[in-house]
């Protein structure tokens, strides 16, 4: 997540979250007065590294 203080300083945080709007909230809730500028969403991956999601290639 890509956020700015009142400041203009620019700050990133690594956010795990099930929503766009669930990390927003844990971002806002820990710093009040950040405007979000981006949120960028990583696939699921499990302990392998592997996307269940991903249709396997033949």
């Amino acid at each position: 997540m890509e956020y700015h203080d009142r400041y203009g300083s620019v700050c990133y945080d690594r956010v795990m979250a099930c929503s766009i709007g669930d990390a927003r909230w844990k971002v806002q809730s820990r710093y009040p007065d950040v405007t979000i500028r981006a949120v960028t969403m990583n696939p699921i991956q499990d302990t392998q590294g592997n996307n269940p999601n991903e249709q396997p290639t033949v």
